[in-house]
């Protein structure tokens, strides 16, 4: 799903200069400069992938009996797994490769040594694996919340906590294994053209259909609620309304994840199409669409990074979550949850029968 080095699409250009100048045209300086500050961007939003994601994950292991009451926690966890992948692996692999690149244009040499490459390689290898399985597992979040709005009294039997589990487990063993298809001898346009078609494209046309559904569904349940408001006293809190508070709170939630994914997945579906499908560039041409090619990693790094926060920006529960596990154990002795707060676990779809 990633892009490889700028080096792997030179053969498209036209008109090519001798590739011991290349690094001394002013229009391929320009994009090294680029593919630098890329390399400083990543080194940031690395580090604010992996402590929260961190924190997250590390408070689902020190109780997961608290934590997994619900199907939605699975695809939760599933995505901040995905996303400390990314932030571990990825995004300092990138930005090391970028980094020797710039460098070694000082050095006398075309390109970084060859560890540097490898690495580059397996961050774009990795990144199949995890970006891809976050993005089936928006999808699959986004079409539980509409099953939870739309047909509350299904969601028990459609949508269980061991399915959601088995769904993102799957998740990844399939890209795994679709990633490993590279390596097979395969023709490598034709594995990207199949990759492209089938999974960035093919997830972004199903997860636009399913926000579209989401949001109606959640307007719909929102005029009923306005209009039952007025028919009984809201002044009073009860659990019916508590649950409904954190019902509207996790489907924003959930619209905000999908949004975020299609405004970066629909820019990487975009200019891959380019990639693969646009020939005999010119060098100018070709230089523009490696900065996109830049800018379209660089946009879905940000939304694996911005993922956690809107947990907990939107959730008061996830806050907690990593108020609890920055604390020392002593401390959080201090710190009791109540039993019947809302607690540290995701929205609850299910409706008592």
């Amino acid at each position: 799903m990633m892009s490889g080095p700028m080096s792997d699409s030179f053969d498209n250009v036209t008109a090519k200069p001798p590739f011991t100048d290349l690094y001394k045209i002013p229009i391929v300086v320009l994009y090294m400069k680029f593919e630098l500050a890329s390399a400083v961007i990543l080194c940031v939003l690395s580090v604010t992938t992996v402590i929260p994601n961190w924190l997250l994950l590390a408070a689902v292991c020190r109780n997961p009996s608290r934590f997994f009451r619900t199907a939605s926690a699975n695809f939760i966890v599933g995505l901040a797994v995905a996303d400390l992948i990314t932030g571990l692996t990825t995004e300092p692999f990138f930005a090391a490769y970028y980094f020797a690149r710039y460098l070694a244009k000082y050095d006398g040499h075309n390109t970084p040594r060859k560890l540097l490459r490898n690495l580059n390689h397996a961050g774009a290898s990795i990144s199949t694996i995890a970006i891809s399985s976050s993005f089936v597992i928006v999808l699959a979040l986004t079409w539980s919340q509409f099953v939870a709005l739309s047909y509350p009294h299904k969601y028990k039997l459609w949508i269980t906590k061991k399915r959601s589990l088995i769904f993102v487990v799957s998740s990844y063993i399939y890209f795994t294994g679709f990633t490993m298809i590279q390596f097979s001898g395969i023709d490598q346009e034709t594995y990207k053209r199949i990759d492209l078609a089938i999974h960035p494209t093919l997830v972004s046309i199903l997860l636009i259909v399913t926000l579209v559904l989401l949001t109606r569904a959640f307007r719909n349940k929102m005029k009923r609620s306005h209009i039952s408001s007025f028919q009984k006293d809201s002044s009073i809190p009860n659990a019916a309304s508590r649950k409904s508070q954190l019902e509207r709170q996790f489907t924003i939630v959930t619209i905000y994840l999908a949004v975020i994914l299609l405004a970066s997945a629909l820019l990487h579906v975009s200019v891959l199409h380019c990639q693969l499908y646009c020939k005999e560039l010119s060098l100018k041409e070709w230089v523009i669409l490696q900065i996109a090619m830049r800018v379209k990693d660089l946009l879905l790094f940000l939304k694996v990074s911005l993922d956690v926060f809107i947990y907990a920006w939107r959730l008061p529960s996830y806050r907690l979550i990593f108020a609890e596990t920055i604390k020392c154990s002593t401390a959080s002795k201090n710190y009791p949850v109540r039993k019947r707060s809302l607690s540290m676990i995701p929205y609850d779809n299910s409706n008592k029968a």
